[in-house]
């Protein structure tokens, strides 16, 4: 009588599944398959946890593992029995994402370079009454995993008409990975008339342009 254990990997990264044959034993009509950590010493078989001839085994955790087989025949002492080791390591974890930029106007993301103001992402201010004045704020975001640094005045404004826009809330110096900080412009006509301005936020050599519009109504 004979036990033999045919698998398709001895090793591998966690979740690990090994499949699990007893193709070249021979001797017995019925198999067990085991497993379980490698202990020390001389261990023995653990309790069965498949029959069959053919078998899978998914070890979730890194470690090294014994793979036992159990091959039984007719009689009180008609077994062959063999182990072998699995050796299951930690998966890599995934590589840092750089800092990045990016800006939110109303929950929608606002490309670099965006020259088409929109209602819907807060771009567009729309009518604004003179003296009376209108505040939109922006969330500047940092989807990478390493800080992202935009020191003191990170936001400018820029164009013909900056001077009715103002920037009245600075977002923070400095934002760890996956943070998030706002900012807020305010538009305060003095005269009638479309007005237009360039958003500049800068964090290093990253940029995000943007335009903005409000109209001055009386």
């Amino acid at each position: 009588m004979h036990a033999h254990i045919e698998t398709d990997r001895l090793e591998g990264l966690a979740p690990l599944t090994v499949k699990f044959s007893s193709q070249g034993s021979y001797g017995g009509n019925k198999v067990e398959w085991a497993f379980a950590p490698r202990a020390p010493g001389k261990p023995a078989m653990p309790k069965a946890e498949a029959t069959t001839p053919v078998t899978a085994k998914v070890f979730d955790k890194p470690g090294i593992y014994e793979a036992w087989l159990k091959v039984i025949g007719q009689g009180k002492d008609a077994e062959a029995v063999t182990h072998l080791t699995i050796r299951v390591t930690a998966a890599e974890p995934p590589a840092a994402r750089p800092a990045q930029l990016a800006v939110e106007g109303n929950g929608v993301e606002i490309a670099d370079g965006d020259a088409t103001p929109a209602t819907f992402d807060h771009t567009d201010f729309g009518d604004v009454k003179l003296k009376a004045g209108l505040e939109r704020e922006f969330l500047l975001l940092n989807p990478g995993d390493a800080r992202l640094n935009l020191g003191r005045g990170a936001v400018t404004l820029t164009g013909a008409d900056a001077a009715e826009f103002t920037i009245v809330a600075q977002p923070r110096e400095s934002l760890d990975g996956t943070a998030s900080s706002r900012f807020a412009i305010r538009f305060a006509p003095k005269t009638e008339g479309e007005r237009r301005a360039t958003v500049e936020v800068k964090a290093g050599l990253r940029v995000v342009k943007f335009a903005v519009r409000a109209v001055g109504t009386n």
